[in-house]
């Protein structure tokens, strides 16, 4: 059985810690430049189009993998315990019962792998993915923060998409704007706790001047205690892919996203207080994802790209004397992508430019014991799914800046103030639907940037 089909395949996605938000962007430039399935299933293996699972399928129970169908369902009496059968745009499943229940036929089944269905052949898609100048549809969005819808606090002004609300304590704020040729964001991230305020002077706001703690003049007050954003863009690009079977046994699986750009500011922040930010912890990690429903190539392989923020903090601002703020950019240009070939992952990525920037006047941490700031964003997490399983986890552009300061006063460390601006990319890889048992991540590159005195 052999089907060879040309479709356009993109999902765009944003991602918000397990919070799942998402629209379709008017214009959003997908331009396909051959995507195809041209592939010889394996002998026994059952596909049922989409045709058949839109009139026939009534129930599902995804936990336990049975599915029900109404009897007369074209392709139904095909199926037989033990085959690997193809639910299109749906699941891969293999059949391990098949009971009458009078008006309903339900098959048991349980999970299978892509190359049981796939004897030969190859997949493939080649897109450039643009955005264009508005939001043009909301319908079947849906918002989540684990297993809590959070739709109520999604805003959407026919420009923009806007997400604001609480999630662990902080205050998140986020906008993405799509123009021609390019995605813009704006994040605000703000913590409020116990903090120490001298004469009329405020802790914290956005690069407000460190205020040395000390003398009978301070007050403390419930206010913000940390305080983030993040501006900037990522530009359209091209995202090409290749997985090749033979003899049901993974061969090749390539990605590339070509072309990317992009450009990002970072600020932070914030002043230690009693059990406000924990020594070394990480205190926020929040992958952001916009979703909304996938294509299909060939008329029944579903293939999903995501692309995500996830902002992250790490502190040690633990004193009530302590404070740290930080600000940060990055421009870059590169290629980024990986192949795996004879079950090796190897990058597959050229960082064409990137220009790190430290704001030294405004960088930099205060208090009478070690005091250190992190503020990551990963922008954009790009994320590939395939019958809705994931083959990548992350590809990712990451990048963030820290502050650190050593008084030495109770450490007997030499005193020392160190800033540094992070940019790195990370493929990480997942294979097992695809029917290689391989995990890995892969340092695409790596760059770096310090300032100030060397620390022990």
């Amino acid at each position: 059985m052999r089907h060879a089909s040309r479709t356009t395949v993109l999902v765009i996605v944003f991602l918000l810690g397990g919070s799942v938000v998402g629209t379709l962007f008017h214009g959003c430039a997908v331009r396909d430049s051959g995507s195809t399935l041209d592939v010889t299933l394996t002998e026994g293996t059952v596909l049922l189009p989409l045709e058949s699972i839109a009139s026939g399928l009534i129930g599902e129970d995804e936990t336990s993998g049975s599915y029900s169908f109404r009897p007369a369902t074209p392709g139904l009496d095909q199926i037989q315990v033990g085959s690997v059968v193809i639910l299109a745009g749906k699941a891969l499943r293999r059949v391990t019962a098949i009971e009458d229940r009078g008006g309903e036929t339900v098959v048991s089944t349980q999970p299978a792998t892509l190359n049981e269905a796939i004897q030969d052949g190859t997949i493939d898609w080649k897109q450039q993915l643009g955005f264009g100048d508005g939001v043009a549809d909301l319908g079947g969005v849906e918002v989540f923060w684990g297993d809590v819808a959070l739709a109520a606090q999604l805003t959407f002004d026919g420009e923009a998409v806007s997400y604001s609300g609480q999630i662990r304590g902080f205050r998140v704020e986020t906008k993405l704007t799509p123009q021609p040729g390019r995605l813009n964001i704006e994040m605000t991230i703000r913590k409020k706790g116990v903090a120490k305020r001298q004469g009329n002077s405020t802790l914290l706001d956005l690069f407000l001047p460190v205020v040395p703690m000390g003398g009978d003049d301070v007050e403390e007050s419930e206010e913000d205690v940390l305080a983030l954003s993040a501006t900037g863009w990522i530009g359209g690009f091209w995202s090409e892919g290749e997985i090749s079977y033979e003899d049901s046994g993974l061969q090749t699986f390539t990605l590339m996203n070509n072309g990317m750009q992009g450009d990002l500011e970072m600020k932070f922040a914030a002043i230690g207080g009693a059990s406000t930010l924990r020594t070394g912890v990480e205190v926020l990690n929040l992958p952001m994802k916009f979703q909304f429903p996938p294509v299909m190539i060939g008329g029944w392989l579903p293939v999903s790209m995501s692309i995500g923020v996830t902002p992250r903090i790490t502190a040690a601002v633990t004193s009530p004397n302590a404070s740290s703020r930080g600000a940060f950019e990055i421009e870059y240009s590169a290629d980024q992508g990986f192949s795996f070939h004879s079950g090796i992952v190897e990058e597959v990525a050229q960082l064409h430019s990137a220009v790190l920037d430290i704001d030294k006047d405004s960088t930099i941490s205060a208090g009478q014991v070690t005091t250190a700031f992190s503020f990551g964003l990963q922008f954009p997490r790009i994320e590939v799914r395939m019958l809705g399983e994931l083959v990548v986890p992350f590809l990712t552009i990451d990048t963030y800046g820290e502050s650190y300061y050593e008084p030495g006063i109770l450490s007997k460390r030499k005193a020392c103030q160190r800033q540094k601006i992070h940019n790195k990319s990370v493929a990480g890889v997942s294979l097992s639907f695809l029917g290689f048992e391989h995990t890995s991540e892969t340092e695409l590159w790596n760059r770096e940037i310090a300032e100030g005195s060397e620390c022990e």
